[in-house]
């Protein structure tokens, strides 16, 4: 199962990227989905829902605030 990690906008979105490949995680840049009815960036970050954890890591050291769907 994937997630998405969304942000409020694109430059926070290839930050996150840089620091997640840095990582070594996998992860794909996708397609926004909808949340909560409001539209965030047009992409976001998907990663395999065993990666989430790693994830969150490394945005919250680096004070990216995100949101998953």
């Amino acid at each position: 199962m994937k997630k998405y990690f969304v942000f409020h906008t694109t430059s926070l979105v290839f930050k996150s990227e840089k620091i997640i490949k840095k990582c070594g995680i996998d992860y794909e840049i996708v397609p926004t989905p909808k949340l909560d009815g409001h539209a965030y960036c047009g992409v976001c970050i998907c990663v395999d829902k065993g990666n989430i954890e790693g994830v969150e890591e490394a945005l919250i050291e680096n004070y990216i605030e995100y949101k998953i769907a």
